[in-house]
């Protein structure tokens, strides 16, 4: 049960092991075998892991809490959501975000762009919402 909420939560937030490596010691290899199943960890290197897991992407703690309570929510739905309104509404969402808010954005970009990973999950507008396609 630990295992695979702590595997998702890993995925889903795309941390990699390389990143918890250099966070925690804990070597690459290690942290594999644990989340395929071909080596366990004790408590404390769980917990030093969840840390870390926290410290690159924030709220990564209580995704894996709700995991193990059994909450689990899917967050695909929203997600999608918030990328259509932002696709659909771009001019307005970005004239309205301070310096600040701007600076950061285009950091995620310009890192998600050094480092492709796989190909997110495509997001469908209808007909009448590709309006802003065109840009």
């Amino acid at each position: 049960m630990f295992r695979k909420a702590f595997k998702k939560v890993k995925t889903v937030r795309r941390v990699t092991a390389k990143a918890i490596h250099l966070a925690t010691g804990i070597s690459q290899s290690h942290i594999s075998d644990y989340i395929n199943d071909n080596a366990d960890v004790t408590t404390e290197t769980l917990e030093s892991m969840l840390k870390t897991l926290e410290k690159l992407s924030p709220g990564a703690q209580q995704d894996f809490g709700k995991l193990i309570a059994g909450k689990e929510q899917d967050r695909t739905q929203d997600v999608a959501e918030v990328i259509r309104f932002l696709l659909l509404h771009t001019d307005e969402v970005i004239t309205s975000m301070t310096d600040k808010e701007v600076s950061v954005l285009l950091l995620a970009i310009a890192k998600r762009m050094q480092s492709p990973k796989k190909e997110p999950a495509k997001v469908k507008l209808s007909k009448t919402e590709n309006t802003n396609e065109s840009r």
